[in-house]
This record gives structure tokens, sequence and C-alpha cells, in this order.
């Protein structure tokens, strides 16, 4: 009997298109544009994209770096 286990992961949060032109001050229009072009990554679930916590951190600290 195979007794080993699939260790356990923390859930990533998702956010929408919205709530992250919210936050960052932004159209959704510009959160489109930034998937389309593979800056910053995304789900497609059906029509609509979900931005996980970790992808959205990615996407930040690059531009940062671009910043600096």
């Amino acid at each position: 009997m195979n007794t080993q286990t699939v260790p356990s992961r923390q859930p990533s949060t998702y956010f929408t298109v919205e709530e992250i032109a919210a936050q960052l001050r932004v159209s959704p229009a510009y959160i489109y544009r930034e998937v389309r072009r593979r800056h910053l990554g995304a789900t497609r679930l059906g029509r609509v994209y979900r931005i996980s916590e970790v992808a959205l951190a990615a996407y930040l600290q690059r531009a940062e770096q671009v910043r600096e």
C-alpha cells in the first residue's frame, strides 16, 4: 500500500481584473492589456481572468526594478 502523502499547500488568493485595477488605481483595460502582453500572469476561467496574489507580487516587483 502506498502511504506517501502530498504536501499541503496554502491556497492562493485570486483577484478579479477589476479588483487589481482598483488597487493599482488604473483602468481595467490597462490590466487586460498587461495580461494579453503576458506582463501580468493570469488564469483564464471560461470568459474571465483571475490573477493570483503571487502573480501580482511578481509583476509589482518587476515594475519596481524597472523604476530603479
